[in-house]
């Protein structure tokens, strides 16, 4: 699992199921709050899934869309990309290069 891979690169300072404050009850699977790191896992992209079909697809649009406009950055990645270690590579790099420079990291209101 992708959790498992964070803590294999000793990655541990991760929130899971995490709620940006948007007013919205749509969680994100892993963020890293102090540095605005939000982390969406996207299942089902070969079979159909929700986060492929119209409404699930929107609402996901939706989700980002709010987040990247208070100054999160989010990362998503497939299944495909979890088992392949793309995902887990990805995020480490990234807090590697430029967590430090966004910590403390402030959401913007709207």
């Amino acid at each position: 699992s992708f959790e498992t891979q964070l803590k294999l690169r000793q990655v541990r300072t991760y929130e899971t199921e995490y709620m940006i404050g948007d007013g919205s009850e749509r969680p994100y699977d892993f963020a890293w709050p102090e540095v605005g790191l939000l982390i969406e896992l996207q299942g089902g992209t070969w079979s159909s899934g929700a986060h492929v079909r119209g409404g699930g697809y929107q609402r996901d649009r939706d989700k980002t869309n709010s987040a990247v406009m208070r100054g999160w950055v989010v990362m998503e990645y497939t299944t495909e990309d979890v088992d392949s270690g793309r995902a887990v590579d990805g995020v480490v790099n990234w807090l590697v290069h430029w967590g430090e420079s966004r910590k403390p990291f402030s959401p913007r209101e709207l």
